[in-house]
């Protein structure tokens, strides 16, 4: 029991981190897409990418589910 406690903890903690990471990265790349738009510069492909990275670690974390399987 208390391992299956320990496995649901650290997977949440993962998750949160994926989360944070995400959201982070997010706000990374429309902070760099702002300021090159307020620039009056092009397309900033680097804001762009961080935005996508955000997206895909939002989307990785809300995506899992229950503990590992181990075989």
């Amino acid at each position: 029991m208390k391992v299956d406690s320990f496995m649901n903890i650290i997977s949440n903690l993962g998750k949160g981190i994926l989360m944070g990471d995400g959201i982070g990265s997010s706000l990374f790349g429309v902070l760099l897409m702002a300021i090159s738009f307020n620039q009056n510069e092009s397309v900033n492909i680097g804001g762009l990418v961080a935005i996508l990275v955000g997206v895909s670690c939002l989307l990785m974390a809300l995506k899992v589910k229950g503990k590992p399987h181990s075989n």
